[in-house]
């Protein structure tokens, strides 16, 4: 979820009692918070992951200074999150996908989560050049045994969802869908709920919607 200050938009998030929490476009936190790594080009709007008491959450060593808005981090010692906040280094895709080859190492390591604002959408596929299409994103994640899983638990194909992630300059008639979850393949079916924000309860915080992904217990193997 994006925009708002830290102070006005924790609590309701809060409310949402989510295990890990990926914050884009978020402050830094004035003083360290435990169980939560911060990284930014400017303090007042950067990427965050948040683990909730008692999980342990540190920042990998692949993290890079090249790479500011892209927050590897490992919790628990047990399974990672990638958090990215796309911004248009030639293109928003392309930029996803120099994030993907940079750090498709870390992602084989531990089942891997990569979420975030990607600022794409095959919707705006068309002023976009050939090799930087939305499907080159679909095929990359597929390749490192990722999906998205709003696109499993909905049915719903990309470029035609019916739940917007942002409404473009806070206005209701201008939806998208332009935040992903996307985790292991073999954790496809112990997604037991997956729930975006609706536009009256977060207009005042931010343009953009909480994506909210909910797992059932998963099995020894899908940790592998």
């Amino acid at each position: 979820m994006n925009r708002g200050s830290r102070s006005r938009k924790l609590p309701q998030l809060a409310a949402l009692q989510s295990t890990v929490l990926a914050l884009q476009e978020i402050g830094k936190p004035e003083e360290p918070v435990q169980s939560e790594i911060w990284t930014g080009e400017k303090d007042n709007q950067g990427v965050s992951v948040k683990a909730a008491e008692g999980i342990e959450v540190r920042l990998d060593e692949t993290y890079s200074p090249d790479f500011p808005d892209t927050l590897p981090t490992v919790l628990n010692e047990k399974f990672q999150v990638l958090a990215i906040w796309s911004k248009p280094r030639k293109t928003y895709v392309q930029n996803v996908l120099s994030i993907l080859d940079q750090f498709e190492e870390f992602i084989h390591r531990r089942p891997t989560v990569v979420l975030g604002d990607f600022n794409a959408n095959p919707t705006f596929d068309a002023g976009n050049a050939k090799h930087s299409k939305f499907h080159h994103i679909e095929e990359r994640m597929n390749a490192v045994g990722l999906i998205s899983a709003y696109h499993q638990y909905f049915g719903e194909p990309f470029g035609a969802e019916s739940r917007a992630s942002i409404y473009w300059m806070w206005k209701e008639n201008k939806p998208f869908h332009i935040d992903y979850v996307f985790v292991p393949k073999t954790w496809s079916h112990h997604i037991t709920r997956v729930d975006v924000g609706d536009y009256n309860s977060w207009k005042s915080l931010s343009d953009h919607r909480p994506l909210s992904v909910e797992l059932g217990t998963l099995p020894a193997e899908a940790w592998l």
